[in-house]
């Protein structure tokens, strides 16, 4: 199925269908340019950007909330560190050298 408009800022092409109300995409679809959804998104598989560190999740001006993730990977050109969460405490890994290091929290009374 294809679906395009150029009056329309969407793009869409491959696998899609409806059912119920419902937007199917299928595996080997492209959509580009702008899509805004409202409602509760479910994916069922990875979203991916088009290329490697070429593509924000949010910006400046309209920032996510809140982040709910398991462990957390952090690289760049300058670092590579993985926060992971123990039972008691965080761990702070730098897979460039190897070492993990221990977060140490007080607690606020």
């Amino acid at each position: 199925s294809v679906f395009s408009n150029p009056g329309l800022a969407l793009t869409v092409s491959g696998a899609i269908s409806s059912s119920a109300g419902a937007l199917i995409i299928g595996g080997g679809t492209t959509i580009s340019n702008v899509l805004s959804v409202s409602g509760t998104t479910t994916f069922g598989n990875h979203v991916l950007p088009a290329g490697d560190d070429t593509h924000d999740l949010g910006s400046a001006a309209k920032r996510w909330r809140n982040i709910y993730t398991g462990d957390l990977h952090l690289k760049n050109e300058r670092g590579d560190w993985t926060i992971v969460e123990e039972e008691d405490y965080l761990t702070i890994t730098n897979n460039k050298k190897g070492k993990k290091y221990k977060f140490v929290m007080e607690e606020i009374e």
